[in-house]
């Protein structure tokens, strides 16, 4: 276990040799508060040689009711999506990856999970619509192309992206709970 911790960073689905980790954390961008491991990740995959896969759990996740991933919505998740974004396309840019496949699903992505953390926060319905108009009108939404982003988004997240973008997105409210 020790000579194995020295050689390898463990994930909590991968693991990744210690040195190429180390030698990428160069794209990690210290602003973001949540997905901080994102670029440093894709990063050290992008720059493995191989690769290898096995149905063998060696990490078990365990939620804390005070993680970022399970606490409700906050406004600065917003800005830390665009952060984010923007480190991600300066990485996958860099490596020649970056296209329009894996900006729509990275937007979308952010986009949506934002949206399941205001409908399935434990706010009160009275902030929860608060935010959604928050959401609406902040411009990682306002300038998401839509019909663009179609052929590479799934379709829950194309129609949730629609709902948010339209008139009628606090029925999102109400569906959410249901879907």
């Amino acid at each position: 276990y020790r000579r194995q911790r020295q050689m390898c960073i463990r994930d909590r689905n991968k693991m990744i040799r210690k040195n190429i980790f180390m030698d990428n954390l160069v794209w990690s961008d210290n602003r973001v508060r949540f997905g901080e491991d994102v670029c440093a990740t894709a990063a050290a995959v992008y720059d493995s040689k191989s690769i290898y896969f096995t149905d063998v759990p060696v990490y078990y996740y365990r939620r804390r009711a005070d993680s970022l991933t399970t606490v409700s919505f906050n406004t600065a998740e917003m800005e830390n999506a665009v952060i984010l974004l923007a480190a991600i396309e300066k990485l996958l840019t860099e490596k020649g990856y970056w296209n329009a496949f894996v900006r729509y699903k990275e937007q979308a992505w952010h986009i949506v999970y934002l949206l399941r953390k205001i409908i399935d926060g434990k706010a009160p319905a009275k902030a929860k619509k608060e935010n959604l108009a928050l959401l609406k009108r902040h411009t990682l939404v306002r300038d998401f192309d839509r019909k663009a982003a179609k052929p590479y988004i799934t379709p829950k997240q194309y129609y949730a992206i629609t709902a948010l973008k339209s008139k009628l997105y606090p029925l999102l409210l109400a569906l959410g709970k249901k879907n």
